[in-house]
């Protein structure tokens, strides 16, 4: 470093995240209309042979305030489960990434605890990894694909 300049940035940069050859970034978005006291399975999204999806946040919304039961399902069981009065968005920390298998099935289901119908809109985010047998998963993840650790 020449004299008299400092030896660190003076500003952090920010980017997008790049994604690797066998990752793709994945959403998947959802709406649907809800009877008052009912509750609805959204539709839902089955992991693909020779992937294996990662979720990192969800967003849910509903166009009437009230005090909504949602559950994100993953696998068979329930990932998460929250309140939600009009708007939610819930963003997972990298070492809370949900890990979904080949043939598990990705939904929110909706409880509507008001009287009247209401329309909920969902999109849960993340990123998909192609499965190379033998290959471990994103590095930092703390996961394996086929026994192999990271």
């Amino acid at each position: 470093m020449a004299h008299g300049n400092p030896d660190y940035w003076p500003l952090i940069v920010s980017g997008l995240p790049i994604p690797s050859v066998e990752q793709n970034l994945w959403r998947w978005s959802d709406i649907t209309n809800v009877a008052g006291g009912a509750n609805v399975d959204g539709a839902g999204y089955t992991v693909l042979p020779g992937e294996r999806l990662y979720i990192s946040g969800l967003t849910v919304a509903c166009e009437g305030p009230g005090n909504h039961l949602i559950r994100l399902y993953g696998g068979g069981a329930v990932r998460i489960q929250i309140v939600l009065d009009s708007f939610l968005y819930l963003p997972l920390s990298p070492s809370a990434l949900m890990d979904e298998i080949t043939g598990s099935v990705v939904r929110v289901r909706y409880y509507n605890r008001d009287d009247i119908a209401h329309t909920f809109f969902s999109t849960i985010f993340g990123f998909r990894v192609t499965i190379v047998p033998g290959v471990p998963t994103p590095a930092g993840l703390g996961l394996a694909i086929d026994g192999a650790g990271v």
